[in-house]
């Protein structure tokens, strides 16, 4: 028994000493470096401010109210025919077509949510229509009428002003417009049996005009964006002359005058890289 007891003192001895000089050798050590996560940075916000540039397409439609005036006594028309073909030769025409081209322009931030900026583009614009029809005068007899406009390319010079949310622009602008017209008018009266009381007239021209529109634009990475925008561009009028015989008096050459319009809407989409 007494080997026994001293048996387990010992034990619990050598237990206590190993544990105490584990425990002295833990002191030891220096304590582990504590571990820093870094926290993640905010996005820097979106600028606009900066150069770019793009394309654009879409469709356009408009008006171009075309009047036809025929002259009347002494030597033209009697007051019933020339009301007559003056009217039946006017016509009211509606061109459309396809839009599509290039823009550039600039643009500033100048507060955190305000963004100034001017653009320009370049583009086909093929609005086109005409009108044929055959018609009788009260005295005269038959009308053959031909009426055309056609434009192929449109400029503007634009101002533009809009509020920024972040990657979302939203804009108004407006400024010149300037594009090519092509406007043509003739007017046949069979009964009197010689071309020389035909009258054709045409004219090719470039008329400046205003524009204005709206449109927005969202930014989908830092330097790509893309945009929807309609404009109203109102070019203003046109007109010419064109000379025949006169009806009353065929010695005496006549003058018929032609004048037309045109105002078109533009809805496009487009997209742009920001430099």
């Amino acid at each position: 028994m007494r080997h026994l007891v001293f048996s387990s003192l010992a034990v619990a001895g050598l237990t206590v000493g190993f544990t105490a000089a584990a425990s002295a050798a833990d002191l030891g050590r220096p304590a582990p470096a504590p571990v820093y996560t870094k926290a993640p940075l905010a996005a820097a916000p979106f600028s606009w401010t900066g150069f770019y540039a793009g394309v654009n397409a879409g469709y356009g439609w408009g008006t171009a109210d075309a009047d036809y005036t025929s002259p009347g006594p002494p030597n033209g028309f009697i007051p019933v025919d020339q009301v007559a073909t003056s009217a039946q030769g006017s016509a009211d025409l509606k061109p459309k077509g396809f839009i599509g081209g290039a823009q550039a322009g600039y643009n500033w931030q100048v507060a955190p949510s305000w963004v100034l900026g001017v653009e320009t583009d370049f583009q086909a614009f093929a609005l086109k229509q005409s009108f044929d029809g055959t018609f009788t005068t009260p005295v005269a007899g038959p009308q053959i009428t031909h009426t055309s406009i056609q434009t192929d390319w449109l400029y503007t010079l634009r101002g533009r002003a809009g509020f920024a949310i972040d990657r979302l622009l939203v804009y108004g602008t407006g400024g010149l417009a300037v594009a090519d017209i092509k406007f043509a008018q003739s007017n046949a009266y069979p009964l009197f049996g010689a071309p020389a009381f035909n009258d054709s007239f045409s004219l090719s021209t470039t008329k400046a005009g205003w524009v204005a529109g709206a449109g927005a634009e969202y930014a989908i990475t830092r330097n790509w964006t893309a945009k929807a925008e309609y404009l109203y561009v109102d070019l203003g009028s046109i007109s010419g002359a064109s000379t025949t015989r006169g009806y009353l008096n065929p010695g005496v050459p006549v003058t018929h005058s032609h004048e037309t319009d045109l105002k078109a809407n533009i809805v496009r989409g487009g997209v742009n890289y920001k430099f």
